[in-house]
């Protein structure tokens, strides 16, 4: 599904651009998603790492 997102960008001038546009994704994605997400506890603590105080 992050592919989506993506897919469009030829290149990421940064990686910190890269996660944004990766946690816009993640963001988006949950707000539509209605069943349990794979891994999801992993994903949301490493994000929770990345962008710590603005993940939950």
């Amino acid at each position: 599904m992050v592919r989506k997102y993506t897919k469009s960008k030829g290149a990421f001038m940064s990686e910190t651009a890269l996660e944004k546009i990766v946690y816009c994704a993640y963001k988006k994605i949950m707000a539509k998603w209605t069943q349990p997400i794979p891994n999801g506890a992993i994903i949301a603590s490493q994000l929770d790492i990345h962008f710590e105080g603005r993940f939950r």
